[in-house]
């Protein structure tokens, strides 16, 4: 999953003082302080997704609506349960090293490498 790479990424870097970085703080610092290219970018990504709810909501297909939402609610639930709740990060893949130096793991790189 590329959030939980990116989020691997941000701990090992200790990005604003942080360690405890994961897939669902990306996704909803991404969709609430997220910006676009521009407005096209913006039109492409959302416009045939709303095309697709407000025709079904026009036909009177509100099972279709509900489904979509549903769906949503499900999987937004399950990565915040697996990502709060089940997962510890010393079990994850990538599970972040806790080191008492940042520079302490680039230290170790170089002197393997040498």
């Amino acid at each position: 999953n590329c959030h939980q790479f990116a989020a691997h990424a941000l701990n090992l870097m200790a990005y604003d003082g942080r360690r405890s970085w994961n897939m669902v703080h990306l996704a909803a610092l991404m969709l609430l302080k997220g910006t676009w290219v521009d407005t096209w970018s913006a039109a492409k990504c959302w416009l045939p997704f709303a095309a697709a709810i407000t025709t079904c909501a026009a036909l009177g297909w509100w099972g279709a609506v509900g489904g979509v939402l549903g769906t949503f609610a499900v999987l937004v639930a399950y990565f915040s349960l697996y990502s709060f709740g089940v997962a510890s990060p010393a079990q994850k893949v990538f599970a972040t090293p806790l080191l008492s130096q940042p520079r302490e793991r680039e230290m170790k790189n170089v002197s393997s490498a040498q």
